[in-house]
């Protein structure tokens, strides 16, 4: 280290610094401008060394503007590639696979009245059969011309002045009057027959489930909903298909019974909705309507889904255990009614255990002077998006079909088997099948990660610039290399510096000694001649 110090030391006296922290041992030497040319001589960096060593100013001022051209049009195409790193881009491949068979949809079928007047007057009476009509009225064509600033408000006034009594006089539960005054399921499914699954066996109402919808009681075909936290599943059977066409289909023959419809409803028909056997229905946001005297064929495809942006489980909800987009937006609506209402909207299972809702202990069915804060929440929630903040899951399945009409019965048909019967006001028949057994897989995935990133940086430096690991490595070597030097040189200063200093200070003290002893012997000196001078005044 000494003789390192010494040849910095003896080597860089030209260089007139006192101190190393702050200019980092000052201006460039010649030391220094030798240790950069060589960089400048050596590095692969395309257009250093014609800025440097060009024959003219000229044509160096050329190069450095092209250099500093290259280094902005790279920086900003690097940054570029940054920014749409960070948007997390997706692409999505597409491919079909023929398949043996293919899982048969739940369906979800439905009266366009969730409820059946006449029941409805015959199991309570004429003033609440008038009273929930008119509710029902309000939520589909909405309060009209009237003050009322919400469904809630018209209900308590106008819908309680019209039928003689308020909803505070009516304690049963929305959800009892629903399940009480529905459409019989044995009138409703008149007919069924499956041929899709060779173990299916006979098909009639009875392989129907009774299930609370966000449009009253619906009947289910094939439903296998386990995802409640109460731990209510149906007794789905999974039924398959084997084949495809109308040769496989689901056929079933509706009796809507438009004599039980209020009078303030204004269309008439069944609502269907075709979706996974695991997922609950959402018939007024995902199903489509039959009108009486209509056949219905719905061909099938099925869709496997796999997103890169998904949610990956875990996700905690107040109804449901297990994450799909359908039981996330029926929670949102669910939870914004029990918020609101303070009680458990018709159709929705009990609250998970541990949820907020029972912390809260929001667990009772809402009543009918809370349907007007029931309906004003679900419209609420439905105008805003309810499935805003539903991300997909990371797989999924479902179905897409395409719909063909067809009038129904036959005339002939009619005329032989059916002459007396009201065909073209009451029934509907549906058809569900297949088109083919082919699955359209969709995988979405990343397209953009931080090695293609990488190869883009270097592809972008090495067309600009002509920069390469070699050439970083370089720069960084020579950086290196002269921060060494220069820490070598400022420690070489500073024991400079400090030796100069310690012999200063052994200079200032022999000079303080040096006037000490002086002023000893001046002091002496006056004092022998004072001495004198007293004795020669003493003799005389």
């Amino acid at each position: 280290m000494s003789s390192a110090l010494a040849e910095h030391n003896g080597e860089d006296m030209a260089r007139e610094t006192v101190g190393c922290p702050k200019t980092f041992c000052g201006n460039l030497t010649r030391r220094d401008l030798k240790h950069f040319r060589k960089f400048v001589d050596t590095t692969a960096t395309h257009g250093v060394r014609r800025m440097f060593t060009g024959k003219s100013k000229i044509r160096r001022l050329f190069w450095m503007l092209l250099f500093v051209g290259a280094a902005i049009g790279c920086m900003y195409n690097i940054s570029t590639q940054i920014i749409f790193l960070a948007g997390n881009p997706t692409s999505t491949e597409l491919r079909f696979e023929r398949r043996d068979s293919l899982p048969f949809p739940a369906v979800t079928i439905c009266n366009q009245s969730p409820l059946n007047q006449t029941a409805l007057e015959e199991k309570y009476n004429v003033s609440v059969a008038a009273f929930f009509s008119c509710a029902i009225n309000t939520f589909y064509s909405g309060t009209g011309s009237s003050n009322a600033s919400s469904i809630q408000e018209y209900i308590d006034t106008y819908c309680a002045k019209m039928s003689g009594i308020s909803a505070a006089e009516l304690q049963f539960t929305v959800s009892d009057v629903l399940m009480n005054t529905a459409f019989e399921d044995e009138r409703f499914i008149v007919s069924c027959s499956y041929k899709g699954d060779a173990n299916a066996g006979d098909c009639s109402y009875r392989n129907f489930t009774k299930v609370p919808t966000n449009n009253g009681i619906c009947y289910t075909f094939n439903q296998n909903f386990m995802h409640k936290c109460d731990g209510e599943q149906s007794a789905g059977s999974g039924h398959m298909a084997s084949g495809a066409g109308q040769r496989f289909a689901l056929s079933v023959w509706i009796n809507i019974d438009q004599t039980g419809y209020p009078v303030s409803l204004p269309y008439a028909g069944a609502l269907i909705e075709l979706h996974h056997a695991e997922i609950p229905p959402r018939p007024l946001q995902m199903g489509f309507s039959v009108p009486p005297g209509q056949t219905a064929f719905a061909g099938l495809q099925f869709r496997q889904h796999t997103f890169y942006k998904c949610v990956q489980g875990g996700v905690r909800m107040n109804f449901f255990d297990e994450y799909t987009i359908s039981a996330c937006v029926l929670n949102n609506l669910y939870t914004r009614v029990a918020e609101a209402c303070r009680c458990i909207p018709p159709g929705a299972p009990s609250p998970c255990p541990g949820s907020s809702l029972a912390q809260d202990n929001i667990t009772e069915q809402c009543k009918f002077h809370q349907l007007g804060c029931y309906f004003d929440a679900f419209l609420d929630i439905r105008n805003g998006g309810g499935d805003d903040n539903c991300a997909e899951e990371c797989s999924s399945e479902d179905y897409t079909n395409t719909l063909s009409y067809a009038s129904f019965p036959a005339a002939m048909y009619m005329n032989e088997f059916a002459p007396n019967v009201t065909y073209k006001e009451n029934m509907v028949a549906l058809e569900v099948y297949f088109e083919d057994l082919v699955v359209e897989v969709v995988e979405e995935q990343q397209a953009y990660d931080a090695v293609r990133l990488l190869a883009d940086i270097g592809g972008q430096l090495s067309l600009f610039l002509g920069v390469s690991v070699l050439s970083v490595t370089e720069f960084l070597t020579w950086l290196l290399d002269e921060m060494k030097d220069r820490l070598l040189f400022c420690k070489a200063v500073r024991f400079r510096n400090r030796e100069n200093d310690l012999l200063s200070q052994k200079k200032k003290t022999a000079d303080a000694e040096l006037v000490a002893v002086h002023s000893l012997k001046a002091a002496e000196i006056i004092k022998q001649e004072k001495s004198i001078t007293i004795n020669g005044y003493a003799d005389k």
